[in-house]
């Protein structure tokens, strides 16, 4: 590893080279499991498995790790690891250029497994490597209103904005939340613009339940209440009065 830190451009080649030897001490299916996980910045074997179909992921790990080729454990537990930078990217490379339809998938499969055990910026990260940005959306979405209420609104606001504004039309706690940043930021001028998009989505209501229409009909109403108030002198006094009118 030390040696391998030492290289940089210019010495490409070298690297390439211990990838090779790296790659022939290896079956064909730790091989595939390498290229196929050098779309991971971290990884650990269940999340090895999603992707790779490997289900002898934790035993690839195991050996990897115990022979020293280029995986460091990043926690205490011995269960996350990452590969070496340049050796993740010399690995990348080559599943770019002889698998560059299987690269997408792995994306998208690295973000159902980030999203199934909630760790949405992980799980952003591989949508947006893949471009899916109506994925992105439907993640925020679904946890926007969680981070709104974390006070996580830098964070939200940065997500939100890697939405095209198509996308964000198709969500509405995605307009919801972007009223709620601007409400409270004091930035007026477009809460009403995120309003109508979320009171347009709920239009087309056969797009979803009676629960969720009507959850989705109160958080608007809520947002709108708290931004009319902001125009009566920031009177928080009428905020309280119109939500016990709700």
């Amino acid at each position: 590893e030390r040696f391998i830190n030492e290289l940089n451009g210019n010495n490409t080649l070298i690297a390439e080279y211990l990838t090779d030897e790296v790659l022939q001490q290896l079956s064909n299916e730790e091989r595939t499991f390498l290229l196929q996980t050098s779309v991971l910045t971290k990884l650990n074997s269940s999340l090895c498995e999603q992707i790779t179909g490997i289900t002898n992921s934790n035993e690839i790990l195991m050996k990897i790790s115990k022979a020293n080729l280029f995986l460091l454990s990043i926690d205490d537990k011995g269960l996350w690891y990452r590969y070496h930078q340049l050796f993740r990217d010399l690995l990348f490379n080559r599943l770019q250029n002889n698998y560059p339809e299987k690269v997408i998938c792995l994306h998208k499969e690295a973000s159902l497994w980030y999203e199934k055990n909630n760790l949405l910026d992980d799980a952003i990260y591989h949508s947006l490597e893949s471009d899916d940005f109506d994925q992105i959306g439907f993640l925020i979405n679904k946890n926007g209103l969680s981070l709104l209420l974390r006070g996580d609104i830098n964070n939200l606001k940065r997500l939100i904005s890697l939405l095209p504004e198509n996308i964000l039309k198709k969500y509405p706690y995605v307009c919801i939340c972007l009223g709620w940043i601007d409400c409270l930021t004091n930035q007026l001028e477009e809460v009403g613009k995120y309003i109508g998009f979320a009171e347009k989505i709920l239009e087309k209501a056969d797009k979803f339940d009676k629960v969720t229409t009507t959850e989705v009909n109160l958080h608007i109403e809520l947002l709108k209440v708290y931004y009319y108030s902001l125009y009566h002198k920031g009177s928080h006094e009428y905020f309280s009065h119109c939500i016990e009118l709700l």
